[in-house]
């Protein structure tokens, strides 16, 4: 572990009442939680700031506060004040309204209202809002249809319950893009990814009065990926359940095993600050946000308390640090802190080693630590200029068994909380997609268009129309509103639409871009001129409103309108700072709120230089914006004071004769090949006390390597390969991009020798086995298993376990196909065959022999069984993130 300074944890740290705060146990107890106050605190001088924020809007906000007196006065303040910037620019006043009304109504309609708190009822139920989801109205929906069937019920449990049964029958698991969607859009596209069905739900249970609140792993410690659930306030205590699925009781779910493995869970609150008691113990605030650990919940944890040092000894405080695991090639941060005013970082970690960072821009330090079962540990980290990387080290964990003894032994943990109710929920109508017959006067459209070789506009715009899901009706009334002549240009437009944009699309707002593009030169409507959407913003109508608003510089030569831009129109925007809820800033809500911050002041500029024919672009991980002067890109200048002094410095220390970009070559080998996955790859930058990994856009093949495109400047490369137990061996690299010399670096993807023997997960003898028929009609497995090795793989259709591990499934299945393997597919009902199989069988009571599918959670499945003639070579129940490293693994015994 070159480069790691090794700390030796003295004995027990006493703790005193203030540490016991900091690290007491997150889900409140039901006395703590009915402790409130009469009387709801809101901040008057952070109202005024809101209405400040909302710019041209305030007469809106204004207008929503003076409708109300009372209690519902101050729950309208208390929502506005921690607002952020694009809901204050952006939300209807009847929108706001609708949704305290209705907030209001579930809570003295019913029977189980009279339990809440005001804190409970203003930070979990009254929220128009779950995380970074763009807002759309939703809460008349789901309280239209569910009220009715729940408003009578006392339990709340039994509430809950029925309500994720309700959202599971509508909405199932799929991955999608990176930004969230509404619960709207997830109702018209009838999937979503883990943060999308815990959106869904928890919109769907503050409906109906429940407290529901968002919960997640920021990134596992044993796989590449990470999870999000759903957090309710059910008659006098927290519980937890998965999002849009089908569970029979709280705190019954699929991924408890892998949560008793977790690092770091954090559940979050709408208010950073407390409007009433909620018996919350906060981590940490930031902006708009209370962020609760709740890790003890789900895992063993241990606290440590880190002092960090100067070289010469003396205690640093508010430095920032960063915990962080690998995960996707790179070392992400699970949480994010700051020493106090001693110095002292305080810490509570799930079991396993951790990567600490700590710094600034003069000093930095690195340090391994290991959280283990036990008291409290506390130690130093030395911080120093340019203190080095370690070049590799393991990161260790405790294997699914060890860590569920280890939270087994926990005393008082919350047991299930099984529904005594269970109504019987009509089935969601089947979404509607798009099908020829449906509008004729559409059909009758799309007759007129061509469609040869050359033009298939037929063919595109019914690409288009299938492709937008339940929201091909937007599309369809903005194609029948467009003249035939501006046709191949609004496809253009919507070919450029990612599928959540076109979920999320509205027509009145393409047809402003439309007219916006149309008001433009031909010779001007290049793809970086016609494009909608600069970076993670949601498309809104900014292009008409913006070339109005900027008509005098619409004849300027485009180097003028550039400067222009950089000299007074960008600096004149108000400096905001995004408070970690809802989405990016679009160029609209910058239009109108005049508040924005470097990145959203960044994709304003770009937005306005588009509407005025200049192509256009922004780089987000190199905080760079660039336009086209009709032969090549040309920087802005004007990307932000922080881009500017970081290129100011980069200029200084560059070599003589050095572009201001460079590349850097990476070469990854396994089994003496080169291993082009960038997957495994991570490029980061240091910032803030942290390793920041890039988004890496400019990725490209170079015979045995891979080259990298980056502004000059000091990288931390990375690169990993995880055990069978998902313990990764991190290997890194600092290299300086822009030289004379590119860098070029080599990666071995081959474990070390010390990657340890991990027995595989035979959980029981299974009498009989050999006996058992995958089907009535099909062979048994001895029969399967005489000559060949055969996987069978225990799945149910539309379950998020299941579907996780079919991908890992497809990522393994060609090297367990050349060995000879047989894969069968195993369900407990009819179902459609899966594209990873061959085979597929319906063999109900084969689940019964095995015991794998009496959990309407479906904790025991997907299920795993390689077998080769007699001998079970891996047997595996529940989902496992190393799914695919089990079976490489267990692979090397079939010879």
């Amino acid at each position: 572990m070159s480069g790691i300074r090794l700390v030796v944890f003295s004995s027990v740290l006493p703790l005193t009442l203030c540490a016991l705060a900091t690290f007491a146990a997150p889900l409140p107890s039901q006395q703590a939680q009915n402790s409130a106050a009469a009387g709801i605190i809101v901040d008057a001088s952070r109202v005024e700031r809101a209405l400040q924020r909302a710019g041209s809007r305030r007469p809106v906000i204004e207008s929503f506060l003076s409708r109300y007196r009372g209690k519902k006065a101050a729950a309208a303040r208390f929502l506005v004040s921690w607002m952020p910037t694009v809901d204050l620019c952006s939300i209807e006043e009847r929108d706001l309204a609708e949704n305290l009304e209705l907030a209001f109504r579930a809570r003295q309609e019913t029977a189980y209202g009279h339990k809440l708190s005001d804190g409970l009822f203003l930070h979990y139920v009254l929220p128009h809002r779950v995380t970074q989801e763009p807002f759309e109205p939703h809460r008349r929906d789901f309280f239209e249809a569910l009220m009715p069937i729940v408003a009578k019920q006392e339990s709340m449990v039994d509430v809950a319950l029925a309500v994720n049964r309700w959202s599971a029958l509508r909405i199932k698991f799929k991955q999608t893009e990176s930004r969230d969607q509404s619960a709207g859009a997830t109702a018209r596209h009838g999937l979503g990814r883990c943060e999308e069905l815990m959106i869904y739900a928890i919109s769907a249970l503050r409906a109906v009065g429940i407290p529901a609140r968002a919960c997640s792993a920021p990134w596992w410690v044993v796989s590449d990926n990470n999870h999000a659930w759903v957090e309710v306030w059910a008659d006098g205590s927290w519980s937890y359940l998965g999002a849009c699925e089908a569970s029979s009781a709280l705190g019954r779910t699929w991924f408890r095993g892998t949560a008793q493995r977790a690092g770091q869970v954090v559940s979050r609150r709408y208010g950073a600050e407390e409007a009433a008691p909620t018996g919350d113990i906060v981590r940490k605030r930031s902006g708009s946000l209370a962020s609760i650990d709740s890790t003890s919940v789900y895992a063993r944890t241990q606290e440590h308390a880190i002092t960090l040092r100067d070289a010469r000894g003396q205690p640093l405080p508010g430095v920032s640090c960063a915990v962080s695991v690998w995960n996707f090639g790179a070392l992400r941060a699970l949480l994010r802190s700051k020493s106090d005013k001693d110095g002292v970082l305080h810490l509570r970690l799930g079991l396993g080693d951790y990567f600490l960072s700590a710094g600034d821009k003069t000093q930095r330090g690195f340090l391994l630590l290991r959280s283990e079962a036990g008291a409290p540990k506390r130690g130093e980290l030395v911080l120093r200029e340019d203190a080095p990387m370690p070049t590799s080290f393991w990161m260790r964990y405790p294997t699914a068994a060890e860590a569920r003894r280890a939270f087994g032994a926990i005393p008082g943990q919350s047991p299930e909380r099984p529904s005594r109710w269970k109504p019987k929920l009509a089935k969601a109508a089947p979404l509607e997609l798009y099908a020829k017959g449906l509008n004729p006067a559409l059909d009758a459209r799309i007759e007129q268009l061509p469609q040869t070789k050359q033009q298939p506009q037929r063919q595109r715009v019914v690409s288009l129309l299938e492709s937008a899901r339940g929201n091909w009706r937007a599309f369809a009334e903005l194609l029948l509103s467009t003249r035939l002549r501006d046709l191949p240009l609004l496809l253009q437009i919507c070919e450029g639409l990612s599928p959540l944009d076109r979920y999320e699309a509205k027509a009145q707002v393409l047809r402003d871009h439309l007219r916006g593009v149309l008001a433009l030169p031909a010779a001007k409507r290049l793809p970086q001129v016609v494009a909608v959407r600069v970076h993670r913003e949601h498309v809104t109508a900014w292009r008409t409103l913006l070339q109005t608003r900027f008509a005098a510089l619409r004849d300027w030569p485009a180097e003028r309108i550039v400067s222009a831009l950089g000299k007074s129109i960008l600096p004149a925007l108000r400096k905001d700072r995004y408070n970690g809820l809802g989405p990016q800033q679009d160029p609209l809500s910058v239009a109108r709120s005049g508040h924005a911050d470097p990145a959203e002041r960044a994709v304003y500029g770009v937005a306005l230089l588009r509407s005025l024919g200049v192509a256009a672009r922004y780089e987000a991980d190199l905080g760079a914006v660039s336009w086209w002067d009709g032969k090549a890109w040309r920087p802005s200048g004007w990307a932000g004071e922080a881009q500017a002094a970081a290129a100011q410095k980069a200029k200084q220390q560059a070599v003589p004769g050095a572009s201001g970009r460079g590349p850097l070559f990476v070469t990854p080998s396994k089994d003496g090949k080169f291993f082009a996955s960038p997957r495994y790859l991570g490029v980061s930058r240091w910032s803030d006390g942290m390793w920041r990994p890039l988004r890496l856009r400019r990725v490209s093949r170079e015979q045995d390597a891979l080259r990298f495109d980056l502004p000059q400047g000091r990288y931390l490369v990375t690169s990993g390969v995880r055990n069978p137990n998902g313990d990764p061996y991190v290997q890194c690299r600092e290299v300086e991009v822009g030289g004379a010399k590119p860098p070029r670096l080599t990666f071995s993807m081959e474990l070390p020798k010390d990657s340890g023997i991990f027995r595989f997960p035979v959980a029981r003898k299974i009498e009989g086995l050999a006996k058992l028929g995958i089907a009535s009609k099909g062979p048994s497995l001895a029969e399967l298993s005489a000559k060949n090795a055969v996987l069978l793989f225990f799945e149910r259709r539309a379950h998020e376990p299941s579907i996780r591990a079919r991908e890992q499934l497809r990522s393994v299945w060609p090297s367990l196909q050349k060995l000879g393997v047989q894969l069968h597919i195993i369900h407990e009902r009819p179902s459609p065959s899966s594209k990873a199989s061959p085979k597929t069988w319906v063999a109900p009571k084969l689940f019964d022999a095995l015991g794998i599918a009496r959990d309407d959670a479906g904790a025991k499945l997907p299920a795993l069984l390689l077998r080769k003639g007699g001998n079970v070579l891996l047997w595996t129940e529940g989902y496992d993130p190393s799914s695919a490293e089990l079976l490489r693994a267990a692979a090397r015994q079939i010879q």
